[in-house]
């Protein structure tokens, strides 16, 4: 099924390059020639036997005879260049076709990816809403790729609070740190850098990160939005939350309480997920406080669109059906 998302993701996104203004369309769907440019040079220019065609599918798009891949020859355009579609919305009826045939679905090609798997596109969505900048610099694009020691800083011991309302627990060595919701301002935290230690936040939060930590166990309270893990190596993170995104993580065992099914994204390996195992005293006022539905846990059902290693797939601890 992720190859499934990952192609459907990638035609609606090829579709959409070149794509005509819709301002340019009429109540009735129909254009003026003269406003046709090609999709792939965006030119108007026509010539001989490289006339502009505009597609018959759902990507509004035109491309000249020879921009099209593969060229089409003068001969091969349907009567009234109706009925034609470019190669991705021709894919993308394909596999409509089949989809439908196997699992008795009524989808068309008009429909988008995030309709097709909404589970993985509302947890999308939530992650999105407030993904951090790299602590260093803007992001780039190696970024997947960096080493478990390159994430680590020569902070220690810093705790801060920044003025957009997050606090930031990073550099935490060989200790041990515990913060209750008095304690957190604002309402949501960063965990950076933190290693051979045990950190607990027991507050009700709207986001929380934990990055770039190893050889720890991380407890965090109600989390009512969302949760990235990234780049962390050998870490028990603990957590109840609505949805939870993990990226590039290595030997970590995850016990979640989550609403929604976990994100799984980037290069992962040796992962385990198991069911929240924590309590606290105030841990039902903060997850009512946050809409947290505690009946509902997805923790056995990840979401994987990046690569997970078919050697180090994910797993259950040892004792977990």
């Amino acid at each position: 099924m992720r190859g499934l998302k990952d192609l459907f993701r990638n035609l609606d996104s090829l579709c959409s390059e070149g794509k005509l203004p819709e301002s340019l369309f009429d109540s009735e769907g129909e254009i003026v020639s003269e406003d046709i440019s090609c999709a792939k040079c965006y030119s108007k220019e026509l010539s001989s036997n490289n006339d502009l065609i505009l597609r018959d599918g759902v990507c509004d798009r035109g491309f000249h005879q020879l921009c099209s891949n593969p060229p089409l020859l003068t001969e091969d355009i349907p009567p009234g260049d109706e009925g034609w579609l470019c190669p991705g919305c021709d894919c993308k009826d394909d596999c409509m076709d089949l989809i439908n045939d196997s699992f008795g679905t009524s989808l068309t090609i008009s429909d988008a990816w995030e309709k097709i798997f909404p589970e993985a596109a509302a947890a999308l969505e939530y992650i999105s809403e407030w993904t951090p900048p790299k602590e260093n610099g803007p992001a780039s694009p190696s970024d997947h790729d960096v080493a478990m020691a390159d994430a680590c800083s020569a902070s220690v011991n810093k705790v801060s609070t920044s003025t957009r309302g997050a606090s930031f627990i990073e550099g935490i060595s060989k200790s041990s740190y515990m913060k209750h919701a008095p304690d957190i301002k604002g309402s949501a935290v960063k965990v950076l850098n933190c290693h051979e230690s045990a950190i607990c936040i027991l507050a009700p939060l709207r986001y929380a990160i934990v990055y770039g930590c190893s050889d720890a166990t991380i407890v965090l309270g109600a989390v009512g939005k969302a949760v990235r893990v990234e780049h962390c190596e050998r870490v028990r993170v603990i957590i109840a939350t609505k949805h939870i995104c993990i990226a590039n993580c290595r030997e970590c065992v995850f016990f979640l309480g989550v609403n929604q099914q976990p994100l799984i994204v980037g290069d992962n390996h040796k992962l385990q997920e198991a069911p929240y195992n924590t309590f606290y005293s105030h841990l039902e006022e903060h997850m009512d406080e946050v809409g947290i539905v505690p009946t509902v846990s997805r923790w056995d059902e990840p979401l994987a669109l990046g690569m997970v290693d078919p050697h180090d797939s994910l797993s259950h601890p040892a004792g977990v059906s």
